[in-house]
């Protein structure tokens, strides 16, 4: 499993309630990218920017977010340029779904 973390600024003034709307707004787009796993998006307000924390099944899965197309996408729907960091998952757990899933070796 990889993990990313994709940052997005927020235009300045950018209320949270429009963050909020952003955010839904997004969530049906990456429902759709194969070998997501989970997507969380939460709204950063002291840096005034929408965080995505995503788990995908694959590092080929998760490169897809490193392509020019998806950054360019990002930077036409928000004006600005995201940052993406990508991580080894270890382990996830879940209290939700009552489970621990460790990765791969």
């Amino acid at each position: 499993m990889i993990s990313c973390i994709i940052e997005i600024p927020l235009h300045p003034g950018t209320t949270r309630d429009h963050a909020h709307t952003i955010g839904a707004e997004l969530a049906p787009v990456w429902r759709r990218m194969p070998g997501l796993l989970r997507l969380y998006l939460v709204v950063d307000d002291i840096h005034s920017s929408l965080l995505a924390f995503t788990v995908w099944v694959s590092k080929a899965d998760a490169s897809r977010l490193q392509t020019v197309a998806f950054q360019e996408s990002l930077h036409a729907h928000f004006g600005t340029t995201a940052t993406i960091r990508r991580y080894e998952t270890v382990a996830v757990a879940d209290n939700f779904a009552g489970d621990v899933f460790r990765a791969a070796c």
